[in-house]
C-alpha cells in the first residue's frame, strides 16, 4: 500500500481550507480531481479521512491523525531535499574566511571575496566574544 507525497499534501491542503473547492483552487486541480484523490486514498487506507457536508470538509477522527503523521512526513521529505540540494551545491566547494572580515563560500577558486554583512559579523560576536 504505497501513499505518495502528493496525495498527504492534497489531504493536508483540504483540511486547512475545510472547503474542496477552495483547496482545489489553491493546488490548481479540478475540485473532481481532488475529490477522487481523496478518495482513492481513503479506500487505500482502508479508512475515512474526511466528513463531506454541505457546509464543508473536515477531518475525522482518523483524519486528525493521519494528518499529522502526513504533515511530520511532509517536513521531514522537504528537509531531506533541502539537505540533499546544500550537499550537492557544496561538494567541491571551497572556503575560505579571509583576515579583512569577508567570506567567501561556495565559489570557485580565483573568485573575489564577498564582505560579509554587519548583522553577520553582529551574530558571530554574540557566539564569539
Amino acid at each position: 500500500m504505497g501513499v505518495e507525497l502528493r496525495a498527504l499534501r492534497w489531504a493536508i491542503i483540504a483540511a486547512q481550507h475545510k472547503s474542496l473547492r477552495q483547496a482545489a483552487e489553491t493546488l490548481n486541480i479540478r475540485q473532481s480531481t481532488l475529490s477522487r484523490g481523496l478518495r482513492d486514498l481513503e479506500h487505500r487506507l482502508g479508512v475515512i479521512l474526511f466528513e463531506r457536508t454541505n457546509g464543508g470538509t473536515r477531518p475525522t477522527l482518523a483524519g486528525e491523525e493521519f494528518l499529522d503523521a502526513a504533515r511530520r512526513i511532509i517536513k521531514e521529505a522537504e528537509a531531506i531535499a533541502a539537505r540533499v540540494k546544500m550537499r550537492s551545491k557544496s561538494s567541491g566547494s571551497l572556503l575560505q574566511i579571509f583576515p579583512l572580515g569577508t567570506v567567501l563560500r561556495g565559489a570557485p577558486r580565483g573568485a573575489e571575496p564577498v564582505p560579509r554583512s554587519a548583522a553577520l559579523r553582529e551574530r558571530e560576536r554574540e557566539v564569539h566574544p
